[in-house]
């Protein structure tokens, strides 16, 4: 409850136009959905997704050196 709460308000401040009560069931209701999904759905979705970021991120890094 403690993160939801304090995810909540910190994008509350960050963009005062969405409510806080939706931020925080939207939050919650994503976390549930995540949290049913099943380590492996999640490591399978995970993978290509920090692959491609490492990838973008060592990029970067070699550009600005």
């Amino acid at each position: 409850m403690g993160l939801l709460t304090a995810c909540g308000e910190y994008f509350h401040r960050l963009w005062p136009r969405l409510s806080y009560r939706w931020l925080v069931v939207g939050m919650g209701a994503f976390a549930i959905l995540v949290a049913n999904q099943g380590l492996d759905t999640l490591i399978q979705v995970s993978i290509p997704v920090l692959v491609l970021s490492a990838k973008i991120l060592f990029e970067t890094v070699a550009v600005a050196v």
